[in-house]
């Protein structure tokens, strides 16, 4: 799941490389460009009747509300040092059967397709010993991090997963490109 992330994340910056010459544009989320200092952004987020349910860090803020039909936790992450926000993550409702995690992470990949077009990356699978297609066990495999269920959009200006997380929930991230190089720039002026 780290390499998959990695790879994700390299695509962001080659994304970025790729279109700096739309320096003002920034991904979407919920309509409101992934940009500025994170506290005015989670303000926007606010008007669009999210709630602010943990502010402990001033670089990460999480939120609830709703999200394509579904009660969810939002957590919006900025850069360290300028505190601009280039993440968000949306962790939707945990899900008990594996039938039903399936379903939800395969219906909301289909909507992703339907508006991004095919994605960059994706795997679906199950690492040993839960790699047996027949297998009865795939919860318990979500649950100790063993499902690789991860699919990658390219959307304008950033990038977008979905995956499966242990915690028996669907995440998708939207991944700000510019801002993330930003992020990076702040992560490597700090060593």
């Amino acid at each position: 799941m780290k390499k998959f992330l990695l790879i994700a994340l390299l695509m962001v910056a080659t994304f970025v490389s790729a279109n700096a010459q739309t320096e003002n544009s920034h991904l979407l989320f919920k309509g409101i460009p992934i940009d500025g200092e994170i506290s005015s952004f989670v303000a926007k987020l606010q008007q669009k009747g999210y709630v602010v349910t943990d502010r402990s860090t001033p670089d990460k803020i999480m939120l609830t509300g709703k999200f394509s039909g579904k009660n969810v936790s939002v957590k919006v992450e900025a850069a360290q040092t300028s505190h601009t926000a280039y993440c968000v993550h949306v962790f939707f409702p945990v899900c008990e059967k594996w039938v039903d995690l399936e379903l939800f992470y395969k219906n909301l990949t289909s909507s992703y397709i339907n508006k991004y077009g095919e994605p960059l990356d994706s795997k679906h699978e199950f690492l040993p010993p839960y790699d047996d297609p027949s297998s009865t066990l795939q919860m318990m495999a979500v649950e100790e991090g063993k499902c690789n269920y991860l699919s990658t959009f390219r959307a304008e200006h950033g990038i977008i997963m979905v995956e499966i997380l242990n915690l028996k929930c669907v995440r998708a991230v939207y991944i700000d490109a510019m801002n993330f190089q930003l992020y990076e720039k702040e992560q490597q002026d700090d060593i």
